[in-house]
């Protein structure tokens, strides 16, 4: 454009180097003045301003037209560039001024020029509608105007036409617009789809240098449309090699990498993109080197592709959230788990592609679950839908959830779901019910009962499961019915059963809880609702059959319900099935009969199985037991019955038969029984001495003792004994036995024979739990066979047994007694009474033992506390007591002390006790010469009619009267004596105090 303008002003300039030297020739002053705005406006048209130069190609215009000499020509050629600056100025009355030129001037050759330039113009300033109206007549005769035309169509969109103008200017010969046309009639075929009318276009323009570069990507580019792929890599290759395209080469090597990734063929992208990296690196923008950096990650080049990753930029669009993606992708790959997890949550993290976010934190989450980092994986889900409450992976979420929960197995985190999550509520629910129920169920198999019924019930806090809850409640049932706590487990199987029965219901439960249920009742002794839910049971059996098993229990069932008829069929019934159980079954049967006490019934079944199975190895055992409920009838004939069959039994069978001796044993209780001791007792020994570790041996030795000591035969008893233990010393039995024997020896006191046989029994029994009565029995023994030294180290030990030890101290104080050891004996009795309950038998003889050696050793003071503690209620003992202890005081001439314990029996007793103290008491006055003070007590007491001891026999009141002659005698009043004696001799019916009291009138006279 700007040498068209130049070429134009210089043709504009050449007119006015002739005009103006002719108008200055006429008026010269006036001329240059008027031509200094045409110079002026000319250097501003050249220079480009056009509005400034307009206006004074205007001025000049009006100083024209008021020359009279005004040359028509010069008008011309400004009204030209008045028009021209209007153009260039791009005014809206540019194209009207144009008109009204060629209008007014037709004929200039301006009109014409002007035309042209206006189109040419209109072309270069990209006004294209009037560019194409006012090069649509010059480009019929003018080439480059017909280029400018198809140009000005291509942008006014009008394709249709510009193809048509291109198609024919690529087949000029002047290859200026020739190839130009067929570059753009290339870009039109290519954008229209016709790739191959493209490629052939684009062939010929690729001559001009101008498109050398960018035709072979254009071609590269419809090759690829036509999914020519061969044939583009044979274009290529070629160019690619040539290191002469340079640039282009990398445009070729980006189009073949682009299609390569399209069709993921990731490895040859690698390669290609390594090109356009290697010579034109400009091209990698960031998507293409993202594109790179992804093919390098699917060809496993993994370190490469994230180094080309790390160099681009960070969360700016949604290509870095893709390349933060593929880093992530890598990171996985290389099980960098930390430093994926991070990429990962970057990812999700970046605002621009919400699907791609979710998908980067779900492949963070899968992760998570696959490296079971449970705890990590549920905060997350919590934060990430907190984060996103309404997203669409809730399912999913529940379900990683529900796994990560599962295999933590922690039921506080599952119940912070349950409270917390917004979604799958039930399904957490459900969880929880499952993890508490196999929790629970683990316990059980461990017998942690407590554990489990624990967790049984926190599973029915949410049954969501039914069929889950139906088998907690159960085992709930079971575990109380395995603690016997049957009746509460009822209350559980009930209502259970009605819901499994339905036919919604779970049939093999209900046959289960049926079973228990029958168990259950049977436990509590319901028998009839325990035979109800079993009779169910059998009729709910899928194959309708009873079994042996089945009729057994029924039969069980029915005996202790009562119907005994009805249990004896249905034994009947499971023994006709001829089974192998059959002969249980029989044995069964029997063993039934004889619990029942249908002693003949059961007896008769016994037989019954020797007989029906007589080389059975039980067969020898039923036959025993038949003669043992025979035995249990008690009858004479039974008894006889049985003697004969065991008798028969004991010819016929060795004696190394294992029931040898019990059929011995069961004869001889038969002989016992029948009162045939001796021969009763001849089966027993021989058991003992022959059989002696068979288990029959245990019974036998007792009968044989009980007979020997009936017959009063201990010594042989003794020796039975001893060959027992030397088979059974670790039988706590022999230990009794034998401690019974003994016993006995010495109730009967038979005290030197049962010494050594106690000794004996210690030794072998050293912890015998009744030790301490084996040493209280030795101790009395050897103290009443005078070894008082071993009877004191027995009786020693067997103070630490409760119930010897009082009778043991006792003892040991009489020891020490015998040993004039009496102080030993006091303080041991005095312990013994401090020790011992007030009402114990003992205590009498313990008292009057002390008072024996008190009185001994002449100590009052204790006698006296000794008399304070006895019984206050015993009056009589206390009295005799008093007495006593006043004649010991009269002993040792202490009057006044006696005097006190007489006048204490007087006041306890008015019978003989008490007349002795009295009659005791007024001696004791008599001895303190106070005679007439004695005479006057004895009359208080005895002479005076309503006086104490008034009604007491002669023989006592005939003494009082005898010390009252003697007190009278010493008073010297023998008259008054001589009465008394006298009136006894004719009064008194005691015979001794008669012949007393003659004396004594022989004495006075």
């Amino acid at each position: 454009m700007k040498k068209r303008l130049f070429y134009f002003s210089v043709l504009v300039l050449s007119v006015f180097f002739v005009h103006p030297f002719e108008m200055k020739g006429q008026q010269t002053v006036k001329s240059t003045d008027n031509f200094e705005h045409f110079r002026q406006a000319k250097v501003l048209f050249d220079s480009n301003n056009f509005p400034a130069a307009q206006e004074e190609f205007r001025i000049y215009l009006k100083t024209l037209q008021g020359s009279p000499t005004l040359l028509v020509s010069e008008r011309t050629l400004v009204e030209y560039y008045i028009a021209m600056c209007s153009i260039y100025s791009m005014r809206p009355e540019a194209e009207m001024q144009a008109v009204k030129f060629i209008s007014d001037h037709p004929e200039s050759p301006f009109s014409a020029k002007l035309v042209t330039e206006i189109g040419v113009f209109y072309y270069e300033t990209g006004d294209w509608a009037r560019a194409i109206k006012y090069l649509s007549n010059s480009a019929q005769t003018n080439l480059e105007h017909k280029y400018y035309l198809a140009i000005s169509y291509y942008k006014s969109n009008l394709l249709k036409e510009a193809l048509a103008l291109f198609n024919l200017l690529k087949l000029e010969s002047e290859v200026e617009f020739a190839l130009p046309a067929a570059y753009y009639a290339g870009v039109m075929h290519f954008h229209l789809e016709k790739f191959e009318q493209a490629i052939e276009d684009f062939k010929l323009a690729s001559s001009d240098p101008k498109y050398a570069a960018e035709s072979p990507v254009w071609i590269s580019s419809a090759y690829m449309k036509l999914n020519r792929y061969s044939d583009l890599i044979t274009y290529v290759k070629p160019i690619l090699a040539d290191s002469a395209y340079g640039k282009s080469s990398a445009n070729l090597a980006v189009i073949i990498a682009e299609l390569q990734f399209q069709k993921q063929d990731y490895v040859n992208a690698a390669k290609s993109y390594a090109v356009v990296k290697e010579k034109s690196p400009q091209m990698l923008n960031r998507t293409r080197n993202f594109k790179y950096a992804f093919s390098l990650y699917k060809s496993k080049q993994l370190d490469e592709a994230l180094l080309l990753l790390s160099k681009s930029s960070k969360g700016m669009d949604s290509l870095d959230q893709e390349i933060a993606k593929t880093k992530a992708l890598i990171l996985v790959d290389q099980q960098k788990w930390d430093l994926a997890y991070i990429a990962l949550k970057e990812v999700a993290s970046m605002p621009f592609n919400k699907e791609l976010g979710d998908e980067a934190y779900l492949m963070y989450l899968s992760l998570l679950q696959q490296n079971q980092q449970w705890s990590i994986l549920l905060k997350e889900i919590k934060e990430y839908q907190k984060r996103t409450p309404q997203n669409k992976h809730g399912e999913l979420l529940v379900s990683m959830a529900i796994d990560a929960l599962r295999k933590q197995a922690s039921l506080s985190a599952i119940e912070d779901f349950i409270l917390n999550f917004p979604t799958g509520k039930v399904k957490f629910q459900e969880l929880y019910q499952s993890t508490c129920y196999q929790i629970a169920s683990k316990a059980y198999e461990k017998q942690d009962d407590r554990r489990a019924i624990t967790f049984y019930k926190k599973s029915l806090d949410f049954a969501v499961n039914r069929e889950m809850a139906w088998y907690a409640r159960y085992a709930l049932a079971e575990m109380l019915a395995k603690s016997n706590k049957n009746s509460d487990a009822i209350k559980l199987y009930v209502p259970l059963l009605a819901e499994t029965v339905l036919p919604t219901g779970s049939r093999e439960l209900s046959q289960r809880i049926r079973l228990s249920l029958a168990h259950s009742f049977a436990y509590i002794t319901m028998y009839d609702r325990s035979l109800q839910y079993f009779e169910e049971y059998v009729a709910n059996k899928l194959d309708g059959r009873r079994s042996v098993e089945d009729l057994r229990n029924l039969a069980e069932l029915s005996i202790a319900k009562g119907d005994i008829v009805a249990g004896l069929k249905y034994y009947d019934e499971a023994i006709q099935q001829n089974s192998p159980q059959s002969m249980a079954l029989l044995e069964r049967k029997a063993t039934v009969l004889f619990n029942l006490r249908k002693f003949q019934e059961s007896a008769d079944a016994y037989q019954a199985y020797s007989v029906k199975f007589p080389n059975d190895p039980l067969a020898d055992n039923m036959f025993y037991r038949s003669n043992v409920a025979l035995s249990r009838l008690q009858k004479s004939e039974a008894y006889a019955a049985v003697i004969r069959n065991t008798s028969k039994f004991i010819q016929e069978k060795s004696t190394s038969n294992p029931l040898y001796a019990p059929f011995l044993l069961i004869r001889a209780q038969a002989y016992e029984n029948s009162n045939q001791w001796f021969l009763a007792s001849d089966d027993y020994v021989n058991i003992v001495r022959k059989f002696t570790t068979d288990s029959s041996a245990k019974e036998a030795i007792i009968g044989a003792t009980e007979l020997l000591k009936k017959a009063g035969r201990y010594t042989e008893a003794i020796e039975l004994q001893h060959i027992y233990a030397s088979q059974h010393g670790n039988d706590p039995s022999i230990a009794e036995q034998w401690f019974d024997i003994c016993s006995e020896m010495f109730e009967q006191a038979k005290y030197k024979l049962v010494v050594p046989e106690l000794v004996r029994l210690i030794q072998e029994f050293p912890s015998y739990s009744q030790s301490d009565a084996l040493n209280y029995m030795l101790g009395v023994s050897t103290y009443h066979t005078k070894d008082f030294s071993n009877a004191l180290i027995y009786l020693k030990r067997s103070l630490q047994g409760v119930g010897f030890a009082n009778k043991a101290r006792w003892i040991i104080a009489l020891i020490y007694d015998e040993q004039k050891r009496s102080d030993l004996a006091i303080s041991t009795l005095v312990d013994l009474k401090a020790n011992m309950a007030y009402q114990d038998t003992l205590m009498i003889s313990v008292q009057d033992k002390l008072k024996q050696l008190y009185s001994a050793q002449k100590k009052f003071d204790a006698l006296n506390q000794l008399w304070l503690d006895l019984d206050v209620s015993d009056s009589l003992r206390k009295s005799q007591w008093a007495f006593e202890i006043g004649q010991h005081a009269s002993d040792v001439n202490d009057v006044d002390l006696a005097k006190q314990w007489f006048e204490k029996a007087v006041k306890l007793n008015q019978d003989e006790i008490g007349a002795k103290a009295a009659l005791a008491f007024a001696q004791s006055l008599a001895v303190q010469k106070e005679f007439k003070q004695s005479n006057e007590w004895l009359s208080s007491q005895f002479v005076q009619a309503e006086s104490r001891y008034y009604h007491m026999p002669d023989a006592l009141v005939g003494q009082a009267f005898l010390i009252m002659a003697d007190n009278f005698v010493q008073l010297k009043n023998s008259a008054q004596a001589k009465v008394i004696l006298q009136s006894i001799l004719a009064n008194s019916s005691d015979d001794a105090v008669k012949l007393l009291a003659k004396k004594k009138m022989e004495g006075i006279q």
